[in-house]
């Protein structure tokens, strides 16, 4: 039960109490209780509303964000041929970011790749990050289309390596930014 509810409970029974004259409360008293209630049951249950439902302050660019990065993923699943039994990875980065690129190998590779070597892999796969239009705004990302299904590691910074899955006709989301 929220606290509104409360609230506004609480005004309803000293209200139907002194209908049946269990209590007897002075109309003076009576009408600014009743007010006082009304008004902070309304308010607690805008604010319960409110906070509950994703509308934060301090977060709306990042919700703006999410929106399209969902849009884009959306775009992207839409695109691709879901008869070649392929998959897509998207990687989401920072605006700072275009025209870096993103490499990819397939997780074994890296995994029997000596540590001091790593720098020396040659990727199987490297997708520039570019600025895609999005609604009313834009995502910076590398889409790396046609994946066999497989497990694969990917990186913008060698020594930041991240492991992905990818599916048959699914989109796989790295998100860098």
């Amino acid at each position: 039960m929220s606290a509104g509810l409360i609230l506004l409970l609480l005004g309803a029974v000293p209200l139907f109490l002194n209908a049946l004259d269990i209590i007897l409360i002075s109309s003076t008293w009576f009408n600014a209780l009743l007010a006082a209630l009304t008004v902070l049951g309304v308010a607690a249950t805008f604010g319960q509303w409110a906070f509950s439902s994703g509308w934060h302050f301090g977060s709306q660019a990042e919700n703006a964000s999410s929106r399209q990065r969902n849009a884009f993923r959306r775009q992207i699943s839409r695109s691709f041929n879901k008869s070649l039994s392929k998959g897509i990875l998207v990687v989401f980065t920072e605006d700072h970011e275009v025209g870096y690129e993103v490499s990819l190998v397939d997780r074994r590779s890296w995994v029997r790749c000596p540590p001091d070597a790593l720098d020396r892999l040659i990727p199987m796969r490297r997708e520039t990050i570019k600025r895609y239009r999005v609604r009313t705004g834009c995502v910076c990302a590398a889409v790396l289309c046609d994946l066999d299904p497989g497990d694969y590691t990917v990186w913008l910074d060698i020594s930041q390596p991240i492991s992905v899955s990818v599916f048959v006709n699914e989109v796989a989301i790295v998100d860098q930014g």
